[in-house]
């Protein structure tokens, strides 16, 4: 069919005419008349139409694009900074499988960068102890003595924007009764005493290998914490601050806090509080010299408090994206050099407060990936809170209660006190075997750190007993908190001074390590 146009000029307007070839039937020309002002119209409307419509998609896309993007972004950067590892514990048959919670969720872990999940026997269980070692572990030539090596399965990782930090657990001052070098004459040490008794039995290479792994790697024990909000508030300024408690024979009561509708209030500013400066001039005021002389450098008080401040904040973002933080497995060793928190180390006491704080922040060394600090008194509870209700199992096969690590209890059953009994690794052994035996002594015995399967809970050693951990709280205007207990029985009875106590003492200090996502 041939088509043929006609214009023609009318007072309405110009009429465009489509003529067709003639009708078959009638011979009448078919002729359809089409508006051109009315016609424009709509082409420009639908034109419109598109345009809009197609704008509104591009901009979608493009915004749905940059969200992805960031998104990728962030994933991927977490990804380069941590690995996610299933947690894994024995069956009742014996066979390694996933660990998981009262849901049925496989349970897993965030291992940062620079460090390696352990794949040791006892050290994969989130609830057991989950066990990380500096550096990268070629595991193939540790478990040589294994019928099987099974890796942990990494699966994939949730999207996280945070760095992974450590926290360590610190040592006190020694200048309240008597001098910080006084505990070298008062307690026996055992890291002196080269006359072990003769070997009964042998290691296996495998125990070898694992013995010389843990002396030489600093190492961190993986502690979940499923409710953040119990181990921090905020009060009516903002500012945040650490719950601390008290334990008792059945359980534990908030410490100079209370909170009502959300907002947290410190019952008294001169009792336990953290984090927190202390105003004696003879601490941490601007009025008085001592630390700066003591590790800090020109750091003043004010500085100081926002440190702390800002330090604290970093880990409890750390603890709420990714679910816990790693506390040092052992008490901090090196320290008249390098910190360290390796098995056997006998460097671990006698340093105070303000010089156990710098070290704790570098601990990492150039590890971007994590960081760590010095623990927090809030910490610690959430340590010990954990520790009793996993259930975890101390040497002589009990379970650890609220009664034994409770302020009205001891702690003489799974720590190092004057009046305990156990056999523990001598200093200069080359072999894990527990040859020497710490008697009962007024005087109290200091062992290497790690050196006792008696004083572990949870593959977290030292807890309780051997040298006071120093932590960042704070109690009155005065003094810094220390907490574990000790050795020694001086002043009153040591198995009084269990692992939950607090106390104000300055001697056989050292401190514990903590690592978390920054």
């Amino acid at each position: 069919m041939r088509l043929k146009i006609i214009a023609k000029n009318t007072k309405e307007g110009w009429f465009f005419m489509y003529k067709k070839q003639a009708n078959k039937n009638t011979g009448e020309p078919k002729v359809i008349e089409l508006n051109l002002s009315a016609t424009v119209a709509v082409i420009i409307a639908i034109v419109v139409l598109i345009v809009t419509v197609t704008s509104v998609k591009v901009i979608t896309t493009i915004i749905e694009a940059e969200e992805s993007r960031k998104l990728n972004n962030e994933e991927q950067n977490t990804n380069e900074r941590v690995t996610y590892v299933n947690s894994t514990i024995k069956d009742e048959s014996g066979n390694i499988v996933n660990e998981t919670d009262a849901d049925g969720n496989v349970i897993q872990v965030p291992v940062p960068k620079g460090y390696s999940a352990s794949k040791i026997e006892g050290e994969t269980t989130a609830s057991k102890g989950f066990v990380i070692y500096e550096g990268d572990v070629d595991w193939s030539t540790i478990l040589v003595d294994s019928e099987s090596t099974q890796s942990n399965v990494a699966i994939d990782e949730p999207a996280f924007d945070d760095d992974l930090v450590v926290i360590n657990e610190n040592m006190p001052e020694s200048n309240i009764v008597q001098d910080a070098n006084d505990d070298e004459n008062t307690a026996e040490d055992a890291t002196a005493n080269d006359d072990t008794t003769t070997d009964t039995t042998t290691s296996t290479q495998e125990e070898i290998n694992i013995f010389n792994l843990q002396k030489t790697r600093n190492q961190y024990v993986w502690v979940p914490v499923d409710d953040p909000a119990r181990i921090y508030g905020v009060d009516n300024k903002g500012k945040i601050w650490g719950k601390l408690y008290e334990f008792s024979y059945t359980g534990r009561k908030a410490l100079n806090w209370t909170e009502t509708n959300g907002i947290m209030n410190i019952t008294s500013q001169t009792n336990y509080t953290d984090p927190n400066v202390i105003q004696s001039t003879t601490y941490d005021s601007d009025g008085y010299s001592y630390m700066h002389s003591s590790g800090l450098g020109e750091t003043r008080y004010e500085m100081l408090a926002q440190e702390l401040e800002q330090n604290y904040y970093e880990i409890i973002e750390s603890i709420k994206k990714y679910g816990g933080f790693y506390i040092g497995r052992y008490e901090t060793g090196g320290l008249n050099g390098t910190a360290v928190v390796r098995k056997m180390d006998t460097n671990i006491g006698s340093q105070n407060w303000y010089t156990m704080y710098k070290k704790c922040l570098t601990l990492k060394g150039a590890n971007t990936d994590v960081k760590t600090s010095m623990i927090f008194g809030n910490l610690w509870d959430e340590a010990l809170e954990w520790l009793v209700k996993s259930g975890a199992i101390i040497s002589d096969g009990t379970t650890l209660t609220y009664q034994l690590v409770s302020a009205f209890w001891n702690s003489t059953t799974w720590g190092n006190y004057y009046s305990a009994t156990f056999n523990y690794i001598a200093a200069n052994a080359k072999t894990p075997l527990m040859t020497e035996t710490k008697a009962q002594s007024t005087r109290g015995t200091r062992i290497p750190a790690g050196s006792a399967e008696y004083t572990k809970a949870n593959n977290v050693y030292d807890m309780a007993g051997n040298v006071l951990d120093w932590t960042t709280e704070a109690n009155s205007t005065g003094y810094r908190v220390t907490r574990g207990g000790f050795l020694l029985r001086w002043l009153r009875h040591s198995s009084l001074w269990p692992q939950q106590q607090r106390s104000l003492l300055r001697q056989l200090l050292q401190t514990a390590v903590v690592v978390y996502f920054g």
